[in-house]
């Protein structure tokens, strides 16, 4: 009969391990004893855990290499009141162990407290000498341990963002090298891959960022549950769902464009998730309606134009131009590109009202005769001329009291390597040459300012 067993095992390897046919029903009173690490453990995977082996004790283990593996542990109990939508569907990894210390730093190396993400530095009888033949990697991963008072105390800088829970747990949030800045903002994807792992239906997921520069978007690759399934049907109201869930929690800017469902996400040989092998967007899924041919030829004018913003083949005049993964930086380029086939003044909210080209066709109609904004063109070069406001609120100010350097912005930078002084100066004169307000003087004419250009 079967007997307890210890495993040892990854989070993919144990959701493998779920569907065996040989887990049968006499495996479900038995007390095994699971400990999972490797990976993010899910609320979803423990979920599985209790429905096919209630009675097992399951642990997850946190620890990296360089500190001897296992660090800290926490013991998923049955109806554990920490799993809650606080922790955004993963599972604290725990307390230190004994001999190890844990701490959550700011980029200064400062205490962050209860609740505040910072990246986790381990100290403590497990932490490695370094890396063989590798001194810089040692010098900078292995730092010295300022809140000990053993002499050459050092700790290891995991590069793992954390946060402490009111209970004295840690909850691991995501990687500081998966930090990426999309159009501005910086991003954790994953706290986005916490938040949808938590959705209804979502068995697996994984945000990744593709494209490059302005053309960056987020891609969620979702597994769903068995239930849910991944037919063409059904793909849509997932979706929406997905993205609703996040709306909910996250900002806009955190919430991903695109989304690509899959049957399982493909794993390395050691059990963890290969994102280098994660698919491309196919062109099938940004498209959410049915294809509609255009109808007139302003939506055939309207559809090559959203194909050269886009970067897509086939268009239909009922498709979302956000849903195709648009957003306000494509735009603003297809606002200009508008405004220059048609000579029409289009506000940029007119593509936020309007979103597929149906209905943005329809609009242009309308403002078809409306007047159009004048380019802008250089002024003709003047002496002197009247202030801007920003310079007109410096120069009263400058009225009121003596002079004075408060406004003046100072900056020293360190030059390395050799340095061609006659490339410099003739780089910072082009500089000035093309920008007039660096060659501005304000002067004062019968009690009132004005702008002097040299």
């Amino acid at each position: 009969s079967p007997q307890p067993l210890l495993f040892k095992l990854t989070p993919a390897h144990l959701e493998g391990m779920l569907r065996l046919p040989q887990l049968s029903a006499g495996h479900s009173a038995l007390a095994h004893v699971l400990v999972v690490g490797g990976e993010q453990l899910s609320e979803s995977l423990v979920q599985g855990v209790r429905e096919h082996l209630p009675k097992a004790v399951l642990l997850n283990e946190y620890g990296p290499t360089e500190t001897t593996v296992g660090c800290s542990v926490y013991r998923v109990g049955e109806d554990d009141p920490r799993l809650s939508k606080t922790l955004q569907g993963s599972i604290p990894i725990g307390r230190p162990i004994q001999n190890t210390r844990l701490y959550v730093l700011n980029a200064h190396q400062q205490v962050q407290p209860i609740g505040v993400i910072g990246e986790l530095y381990i100290a403590g009888a497990g932490v490695a000498r370094g890396y063989l033949n590798r001194e810089a990697l040692t010098r900078e991963r292995l730092v010295a341990d300022p809140f000990s008072s053993e002499p050459g105390a050092r700790m290891y800088r995991t590069g793992d963002l954390v946060r402490w829970l009111p209970q004295g747990e840690l909850q691991f949030i995501g990687r500081n090298d998966a930090q990426v800045k999309v159009r501005g903002y910086r991003i954790e994807l994953g706290e986005i891959e916490s938040v949808l792992s938590q959705a209804p239906g979502v068995r697996e997921a994984v945000v990744l960022v593709r494209g490059e520069a302005t053309e960056k978007q987020l891609v969620a690759y979702v597994v769903p549950d068995a239930e849910a399934g991944i037919e063409s049907s059904a793909r849509q109201p997932l979706i929406g769902q997905y993205k609703e869930h996040l709306s909910r929690q996250l900002p806009a800017y955190m919430v991903p464009e695109l989304y690509v469902l899959l049957a399982q996400l493909p794993l390395t040989g050691n059990g963890k998730v290969d994102r280098r092998a994660l698919p491309g967007i196919p062109e099938s899924e940004r498209h959410s309606t049915p294809h509609v041919a255009p109808r007139t030829a302003l939506e055939a004018q309207l559809c090559e134009l959203w194909r050269e913003v886009l970067k897509l083949q086939q268009l239909g005049v009922e498709d979302n131009f956000f849903a195709l993964g648009g957003h306000s930086l494509l735009a603003t380029r297809l606002i200009s590109l508008v405004r220059r086939q048609f000579g029409v003044e289009v506000p940029l909210r007119g593509l936020f009202e309007h979103q597929t080209i149906e209905s943005f066709a329809q609009m242009l109609q309308r403002m078809q005769g409306l007047p159009v904004l004048p380019e802008i063109v250089p002024v003709e070069p003047r002496a002197q001329q009247q202030l801007s406001y920003a310079q007109r609120r410096l120069w009263f100010i400058d009225q009121l009291g003596a002079a004075s350097g408060l406004y003046n912005v100072p900056g020293a930078f360190r030059l390395r390597g050799e340095l061609d002084v006659g490339a410099l100066e003739r780089a910072l004169r082009r500089i000035v040459q093309r920008h007039e307000v660096l060659r501005t003087r304000i002067i004062t004419q019968a009690g009132e300012g004005y702008a002097r250009i040299e």
